[in-house]
């Protein structure tokens, strides 16, 4: 949290929150309705991740464990070299 009491413009002069996103970047001069609104979207962004995302990535890893297995099976029956393979999640 950061106040400025001494700023030029009036407004710059409220208690605002700097709120680190990634290393070295900041969005600051927030107030408490642009606060709620960064909070609302990494909240939905976090339920997202959550709730639709991990979901698809367990699914995803199941899949891939499963076929791994399965083709590293055929691969050692047959001498094939074993290969990769890409799930998509569209």
């Amino acid at each position: 949290m950061e106040c400025r009491p001494f700023a030029e413009e009036p407004e710059a002069r409220a208690p605002v929150v700097n709120l680190a996103i990634v290393e070295d970047f900041w969005i600051d001069g927030l107030g408490p309705a642009g606060l709620a609104q960064i909070a609302a979207k990494l909240r939905a962004q976090a339920d997202r991740l959550d709730h639709e995302i991990r979901p698809r990535l367990v699914a995803a890893r199941a899949d891939w464990a499963e076929h791994q297995c399965a083709t590293t099976a055929k691969a050692r029956q047959s001498n094939l070299p074993l290969g990769r393979r890409r799930v998509r999640n569209d």
